[in-house]
């Protein structure tokens, strides 16, 4: 039989190198993985700092949704368009929830249900799907939602007041130029 005692006194040395050696191993592995850790942290954090940038940079509302209707993602472009408050809103926030607190803000009016069921419907169709809706305050807002793998989708919104705006103004003025020119009463030659 194997004793431990024997061996410490017969080869003190060796128990002692070979405790060195194991505490190095371990004090080594411990500095190697919080050496890693902390790179791999940093990175992470760097990571997820560009991202917020690059979301909260763009000139769209966005909001992720998973397959389940919960919010995954969103930017404050989002936020500031709809007038919702930051304590409003959270990861897991539910789609209806959600659309109900834009109603609060008086930035949504349809049943919550039928729009909630016209997503899915559009989505299971084609991935994708445009709509363009007037808010009450007068502005127009595209929305563009795009299924992702997994489920889910991505919805995109877009203030497109001006431009609507826009072409709303020349469509009076070419309206107005067709009605002058039909009724001149003599030829009007129009060069290109």
């Amino acid at each position: 039989m194997f004793n431990v005692l024997d061996l410490i006194q017969r080869h003190p040395w060796d128990l002692a190198i070979a405790a060195t050696v194991l505490a190095v191993t371990v004090v080594g592995a411990w500095l190697v993985t919080l050496t890693v850790g902390s790179r791999a942290g940093r990175e992470a954090r760097e990571q997820r700092r560009r991202l917020e940038a690059a979301l909260n940079n763009m000139k769209q509302g966005l909001c992720m949704f998973d397959a389940r209707d919960r919010v995954v993602v969103w930017n404050e472009r989002y936020l500031e368009m709809y007038g919702i408050p930051p304590d409003q809103i959270w990861p897991g926030c539910e789609l209806h929830e959600l659309l109900e607190t834009r109603r609060g803000g008086g930035t949504f009016s349809p049943n919550t249900s039928e729009y909630i069921n016209e997503i899915h419907s559009a989505l299971s169709r084609g991935g994708s799907f445009t709509k363009i809706t007037e808010l009450a305050d007068g502005r127009s807002i595209a929305l563009v939602n795009q299924s992702i793998p997994g489920g889910g989708w991505v919805a995109t919104h877009e203030d497109i007041t001006e431009r609507t705006k826009a072409e709303r103004d020349l469509a009076r003025t070419r309206a107005f130029l067709d009605a002058v020119v039909s009724n001149v009463p003599t030829p009007i030659v129009v060069k290109d």
